[in-house]
């Protein structure tokens, strides 16, 4: 048995600027919640000093690991990797901003221990503090598109999820190495593909809520 409770599979494309950050607060998170973690960054054609700054903080993380692919293959084909190459019991996938803390991942682990092959994180947003009309009406408009988005996916193909377009899913090994050996459409930007091959093929699929640092589209 794998050493390993947690992989986080993070698909990435030129992003020295933002993923420091990002690697630093999951390093945080992860000490946090007290899970033994991976954590494996998937650069596909990257132009920038990616990897190199990843590589850089691998000294420092040694649950650190970067996966690198010259030309860029989509971020379907970074996800499925990243997932085939990880040791954890649960596999992770999430952006590579981290809108999405890691410790959100307690709201996930039941379920996954319970038997659930994948679950899917809802995305909320908490209300901000003197938040009035106007502001929610903003917010309303900028979340406009991925809502039309989820209620097209909800009344065609996922009745039973509220936010089949969200970037944090965990999937139980067994599960991810079933699902992602059959996915071929790797331009995808999400997790619908392997969300349809799971459904179809009988996987229990669960969702619970999680916080994000940006706007909800659910």
């Amino acid at each position: 048995m794998s050493d390993v409770t947690l992989s986080i599979i993070i698909p990435v494309k030129n992003e020295a600027e933002t993923l420091p950050l990002a690697l630093v607060a999951i390093d945080n998170q992860l000490d946090a919640l007290g899970i033994p973690a991976e954590v494996i960054v998937v650069s596909s054609g990257s132009t920038d000093n990616t990897a190199e700054i990843v590589k850089k903080m691998s000294i420092a993380m040694r649950n650190l690991k970067l996966v690198v692919n010259e030309e860029d293959q989509g971020v379907g084909a970074s996800l499925k990797q990243g997932m085939l190459l990880s040791r954890g019991q649960f596999r992770l996938a999430v952006n590579s901003k981290n809108l999405i803390p890691i410790n959100q991942f307690k709201n996930l682990l039941p379920h996954l221990e319970s038997g659930a092959g994948i679950v899917v994180g809802c995305r909320t947003r908490p209300a901000q503090e003197g938040e009035n009309y106007l502001s929610k009406t903003l917010s309303a408009y900028k979340e406009l598109p991925g809502t039309l988005a989820n209620f097209a996916l909800k009344s065609m193909v996922f009745k039973e999820l509220k936010d089949p377009t969200s970037t944090f899913v965990a999937f139980r090994a067994e599960t991810a190495e079933k699902i992602f050996n059959l996915t071929k459409y790797h331009r995808l930007k999400n997790l619908l593909e392997p969300l349809y091959i799971a459904k179809k093929s009988g996987f229990s699929i669960k969702e619970s809520d999680v916080i994000t640092h940006n706007v909800s589209v659910v």
